[in-house]
C-alpha cells in the first residue's frame, strides 16, 4: 500500500531503512551520552554516511530528483555534524587541530546554519513552485498554457453549475418554480 509504494518495487524496504536510520542516530546520542559530545558526533556521522552510500548505491526512489533531494537532505545533516565535530574537536584541543579561535568556531556553526537554512529555502522553493504549476494547471481551463479571463470565467462558470447541480441534488424544491 502507501508504506511501499513511493520507492522502486525491489527497494519495497526502504522506508524502513529510513525509520532505522532514526532509531540508531537516537540510540547513538543516547548509548553514547556518557562519553562525550565527540564519540556521539563520530557515531552519528557514520550512521549518516552509511545512509548516504546506500542512498547513492541503491537509488531507492522511482525519480533521480527525488533521490536528488534524499540525497542532498542527508548530506547536508551529514556536513552539519561534521562541521560541529570539528568545533567539538577544536574546543578540546584534540588531534585534529590545537584548539580554534572562539571566531573560527562562530563562523563553522554560522556555516552550519547557513546549510541548513539553504537546503529548508530549497526545499521550500520546490514546494512553492510545484504549488504554482498546480494552480496555473486549475486556472487554465482551455489548456492553452496561459491563463486569461475567458479561463477565470469559463472556471466560475464551471463551479456555479457545479454548486448547483450539488445544490440541485440536496434540495430538489430549488430548481422547481
Amino acid at each position: 500500500g502507501h508504506l511501499v509504494e513511493d520507492f522502486r518495487p525491489r527497494l519495497f524496504y526502504w522506508g524502513s531503512i529510513v525509520e532505522l536510520r532514526k532509531l540508531v542516530l537516537v540510540a547513538v546520542i543516547l548509548g553514547l551520552a556518557s562519553t562525550g559530545v565527540i564519540s556521539q558526533l563520530v557515531g552519528c556521522s557514520l550512521v549518516l554516511l552509511g545512509f548516504c552510500a546506500a542512498n547513492m548505491g541503491l537509488l531507492p526512489y522511482p525519480y533521480r530528483l527525488l533521490n536528488r533531494l534524499h540525497l542532498g537532505s542527508a548530506g547536508v545533516l551529514l556536513a552539519v555534524v561534521w562541521l560541529n565535530l570539528f568545533v567539538a574537536v577544536g574546543e578540546e584541543g584534540g588531534m585534529l587541530s590545537d584548539g580554534i579561535s572562539p571566531k573560527h568556531s562562530l563562523t563553522l556553526q554560522l556555516l552550519s546554519v547557513a546549510l541548513v537554512i539553504i537546503m529548508i529555502l530549497l526545499l521550500l522553493s520546490m514546494c512553492a513552485a510545484r504549488l504554482y504549476e498546480r494552480v496555473k494547471a486549475f486556472l487554465d481551463v482551455d489548456g492553452d498554457g496561459r491563463i486569461s479571463w475567458a479561463d477565470l470565467r469559463a472556471l466560475l462558470v464551471k463551479f456555479r453549475s457545479s454548486q448547483g447541480q450539488a445544490l440541485g441534488k440536496v434540495l430538489p424544491c430549488i430548481g422547481k418554480k
